[in-house]
């Protein structure tokens, strides 16, 4: 009878738990609209809600069987192979581990390109370099995939890729090259390039510092240069060419500690570079840098460039060199992110190439400090060659172990979330293409410095012998 009792009370809990989290799922239903049309390739999601409470998108999955779009953070995105119109399902779910759910419709409608330009980081180009150019487009909201590239001189074009050219070695100084973009018979735009001839040669430290006056040139560095006795100013912006013919740039040590605010949060020979690097030995290459403002966002640091935007660094060599960030907040609500990486920070639609980096450290961390009722996000990408890669390319570029990558996040404050990625190549890739690298997971290194009680609802602690996180 005990038995028959015991088996009678255990049915009814069991039972009464299933009722009990039916209810529960009923009670704290996903907040959302029940369609949602896609403005551009990125669109917010709107707050996420399990009735009143606030939720923090990663404790969300998605779910798209046409494969049209995926969610990353609190944003839509269209995949490469979405058409131009469609309509779709985007499957919500709460944890793995719940049956809460909700499924909405995404719709894209068509819109009609009106005006179209194109921009380009200089008129002025260079026998045998690539050439970067960016299509823009109203409206905004619109999609451009399907359109043709034209040149008056095929001929002085020895190659094409998306948004770059390659102009041919035998082009002649002086010569003109028009390009055009054609969408369809209504609609098409035109650049003018000319050839530039502004060659220098450089021979010592005082010739290579004059790069600042003319940074649209084309530099032939004909031997090596050692900055021993000598301090080297960081470069705002380069437009242009440095051929280093495989010589060495030796010595060089920059070290600063900043309390102001400043428009350029990049650091490195070049901060800014949209132009070309090439055949370059770093030798000694040494950059310290701690920064601290209390409203301080994006921090980029690495030896060639700190920001590498549509431009190129190809068959650079770095060695026996440190590259060192530290990038500290107290700001209530702020976003701290530290970009390092040994080549370049951040790569924005650039091309690194055929770059190695040897027997060197690179060490960034980001550090909040602020009382505990604040919400901060806490972020170090560091990486091998970069640190961060959007829409870039990273081919052919190699780490030895004896080069050690350290990705470190510090915070005496509450923080919604925290990424501390370390890759031997790349540190984090959205869009990225990395092709043909080499690197172990021998010497990279991962810290996370936050007490426990402060600890973040969603995190990211990553290592990757290539790269640490993908997107795409």
């Amino acid at each position: 009878m005990k038995k028959i009792y015991a088996v009678f009370i255990f049915i009814f809990l069991a039972i009464s738990t299933c009722l009990f989290l039916g209810c529960q799922d009923a009670k704290f239903q996903i907040n959302l609209p029940s369609e949602i049309v896609l403005q551009n390739e990125q669109t917010p999601l709107p707050e996420l809600k399990l009735g009143d409470k606030k939720v923090s998108y990663d404790n969300f999955y998605y779910q798209n069987d046409d494969g049209y779009i995926y969610v990353f953070g609190n944003m839509i995105y269209l995949t490469q192979d979405a058409p131009d119109q469609f309509n779709t399902q985007l499957k919500v779910i709460y944890k793995k581990d719940t049956n809460i759910s909700k499924t909405i419709n995404i719709k894209k409608v068509h819109i009609e390109i009106s005006s179209l330009s194109i921009t380009c980081n200089t008129k002025a180009i260079f026998p045998g370099e690539n050439v970067f150019y960016t299509i823009n487009y109203l409206p905004q909201n619109a999609i451009l995939r399907n359109y043709q590239v034209q040149f008056d001189h095929p001929e002085y074009v020895q190659s094409q890729d998306k948004n770059c050219f390659r102009l041919a070695g035998n082009v002649e100084f002086g010569a003109e090259l028009t390009m055009t973009i054609n969408v369809n018979q209504n609609l098409s735009a035109t650049y003018k390039f000319v050839v530039n001839d502004n060659v220098y040669d450089v021979y010592n430290v005082n010739q290579l510092k004059r790069i600042s006056n003319d940074i649209y040139g084309y530099y032939n560095i004909k031997s090596d240069i050692d900055f021993s006795d000598f301090d080297w100013n960081l470069i705002d912006e380069f437009y242009g060419v440095i051929n280093g013919n495989n010589h060495k740039i030796m010595q060089i040590e920059y070290q600063k500690r900043l309390k102001d605010r400043q428009n350029n949060n990049n650091f490195g020979f070049i901060k800014n570079l949209y132009g070309t690097v090439r055949n370059v030995v770093f030798d000694n290459f040494n950059i310290f840098v701690h920064k601290f403002h209390d409203n301080l966002e994006n921090m980029t640091i690495g030896s060639v460039c700190g920001l590498l935007i549509n431009g190129e660094i190809d068959n650079v060599k770095i060695i026996d060199s440190t590259i060192y960030g530290y990038h500290d907040s107290d700001d209530k609500k702020v976003k701290t992110r530290l970009y390092i990486g040994g080549v370049a920070g951040q790569c924005k639609n650039g091309i690194i190439s055929n770059c190695e980096i040897v027997n060197s450290k690179i060490w960034g961390a980001t550090h909040i400090n602020i009382e505990p009722s604040s919400i901060a996000d806490c972020w170090t990408h560091a990486g091998g060659i970069v640190g961060d890669l959007e829409y870039g390319k990273v081919i052919s570029c190699t780490r030895s172990d004896s080069t050690t990558v350290t990705s470190q996040v510090r915070s005496g404050s509450n923080t919604s979330a925290y990424h501390c990625i370390c890759g031997g190549i790349v540190g984090h890739s959205y869009f990225g293409k990395i092709l043909n690298c080499n690197s172990t997971i021998f010497n990279l290194k991962t810290i996370e410095d936050i007490e426990e009680n402060r600890k973040a609802n969603t995190s990211n602690t990553l290592v990757g012998a290539i790269c640490a996180e993908v997107v795409e």
